[in-house]
């Protein structure tokens, strides 16, 4: 307890000088928390999104349109299946909106069903009311404001025969609650009316809604009876879970992007705790020396200074946790503000994330005060009538000499890996190959750069006089000073450089995902003409085309 004592009045003496570690350690720990909480939110976030669009059926049965979809037989069995109290088919189709002057809008519309029983309407509502009479649509707010259109007007479109119609306009969709029909416009109309405004039309889906105390796991069984080979049937959780996997890979790239960057604040965090008791010890070098005179060993000078880290961190750590939860809740409370569609931000973290992230603090900082410990046990009594000070042997220089080669050389090799692997394991390779790098080089720094300022200083000894021989023979007579200086500029350009590429690889990494989650549009002319017979029946036998002929007219008034 006396160690104690003595180390936390130790500790408020140096307090002036330690407060920038404990600013480090404290937004480490805060943007950890921060980094936790928001990736936790995205795969909330995703998990939402797939689950508006899921539906809010009980069950849900599904079967590829390529397979031969589903159908009102279908649907009819299912309907008599013991325990189902409802059942909605999922018809879609393509079909055409006309803007204001009668053109057709570059994409085809998707033209989806709204089930009859309002129970299982996956589609969301954000302006206006749901169809209840023939003739009346929705579409969605985006290709609203592009038809200049709102509701109660009347929109025009295409119908499945070919001719122009209308149609009213009796509200808007959200199209955040359907990202898979993200791109196209979407037409709504009531069920059973989807053939006369779309072609092609089918049913991939029929969503099912249970009795109240209904077993979910026996009417899945009784389904997959009832429809046949095939079909596959989930409940809602089941659904949703696949749903959201498809987005893992989006996730995979947000997350290991906010956590490269967490890794370098916390690498940062280290180095500035490490090279602040540097500095505090060799000013207390005297007094430390002293205490080895009135009989205090090299252990306990370390345990010392290791007590003097371990309150610092703990301190450092508490206010890193509660700056992290207060910035989660002021995040939350601005995603209240803001209209996220389906999602419902709370990015709030758990107990455990917060424990977690101090004690993570708490062990950053005890890792990082190790080095200053040793060098301090090392000072001599004799220190005390100034004297030199203890330096360790060449068995701990060889030691020091090999880890930091293991570190540059396998920062060297990930950063190489990161090249060679598809993202989003490319980016936590280059980041931590990075910051591995950073610290092997920052190791040998000390050794490195008298070298190269005999080399670089070659023109300022023959161009700058005394002053320019001078200042050379300082930073080489110096090699720790100057290893200590090169450090803060090593640590800018590394962070800038570090953070460039992390976003360029994001950025290149969610282009390649949304190229791949969504379907590209095409269009094909013919030069003073009309294309040639039967291009428009080739392309749409192709596997994965959608094709929609676009017919257009010159009108002489």
């Amino acid at each position: 307890m006396t160690t104690y004592r003595y180390a936390l009045a130790e500790l408020r003496g140096q307090l002036r000088q330690l407060v920038l570690s404990g600013a480090a350690i404290a937004l480490g720990v805060a943007f950890l928390i921060a980094s936790v909480s928001g990736s936790g939110a995205l795969v909330d976030s995703f998990s939402q999104t797939a689950a508006a669009e899921v539906g809010p059926g009980d069950v849900q049965v599904t079967r590829p349109v390529a397979a031969g979809g589903l159908d009102a037989a279908a649907a009819a069995r299912a309907g008599q299946v013991p325990g189902v109290a409802g059942v909605a088919l999922r018809q879609a189709g393509r079909g055409g909106l006309l803007s204001a002057d009668g053109r057709p809008l570059d994409e085809a519309a998707v033209v989806t069903s709204v089930a009859a029983d309002p129970a299982l309407r996956w589609q969301l509502l954000k302006d206006g009311r749901w169809p209840a009479a023939a003739g009346e649509v929705l579409v969605d707010a985006d290709t609203a404001r592009r038809l200049d259109a709102a509701p109660g007007s009347d929109v025009r479109l295409t119908l499945a025969d070919g001719a122009t119609g209308a149609a009213r306009l009796v509200g808007t969709l959200d199209g955040r609650g359907a990202p898979s029909l993200a791109g196209h416009p979407i037409l709504a109309v009531r069920d059973g009316e989807v053939g006369r405004y779309a072609v092609a039309v089918g049913a991939a889906q029929l969503d099912v809604r249970l009795l109240p105390g209904a077993s979910p796991a026996q009417t899945v069984a009784a389904l997959r009876t009832a429809l046949g080979d095939g079909a596959e049937v989930h409940t809602r959780a089941t659904s949703v879970t696949e749903a959201t996997r498809q987005s893992r890979t989006l996730y995979g790239v947000v997350l290991i992007a906010a956590l490269s960057f967490v890794l370098i604040a916390l690498a940062v965090a280290r180095m500035v705790v490490g090279n602040t008791f540097s500095v505090v010890l060799a000013q207390r070098t005297r007094r430390l020396a002293l205490l080895r005179c009135v009989g205090a060993d090299r252990a306990q000078i370390r345990r010392l200074i290791v007590r003097q880290g371990l309150l610092l961190g703990v301190g450092a750590s508490l206010v890193g946790v509660a700056l992290g939860v207060g910035l989660c809740g002021v995040a939350t409370a601005l995603a209240r503000t803001v209209d996220l569609g389906p999602v419902h931000l709370r990015l709030l973290p758990s107990p455990v994330t917060c424990v977690l992230a101090g004690l993570f603090g708490v062990l950053l900082t005890l890792l990082a005060v190790r080095g200053p410990a040793k060098r301090a046990s090392a000072v001599p009594p004799v220190a005390a009538l100034g004297g030199a000070v203890g330096n360790f042997g060449a068995a701990a220089r060889v030691r020091a000499a090999a880890w930091s080669a293991v570190l540059l050389l396998a920062g060297v090799a990930l950063v190489v890996l990161g090249t060679l692997t598809p993202p989003p394991l490319s980016l936590l390779a280059v980041t931590v190959g990075a910051i591995s790098s950073f610290f092997g080089v920052l190791r040998i720094g000390h050794r490195l750069l008298p070298a190269l300022v005999a080399v670089l200083g070659g023109p300022a000894r023959r161009l700058g006089g005394t002053a320019g021989r001078l200042a050379t023979q300082q930073l080489r007579l110096n090699p720790v000073r100057t290893g200590a200086t090169g450090s803060a500029l090593l640590l800018g350009v590394t962070v800038m450089v570090g953070a460039v590429t992390a976003l360029d690889i994001t950025s290149h990494s969610l282009v390649q995902v949304l190229s791949a989650r969504q379907p590209a549009v095409f269009s094909a002319t013919a030069d003073g003409g009309a294309l040639p017979a039967g291009a428009v029946a080739a392309l749409g036998e192709q596997r994965g085309l959608v094709v929609t002929p676009v017919r257009s007219a010159a009108l002489n008034g």
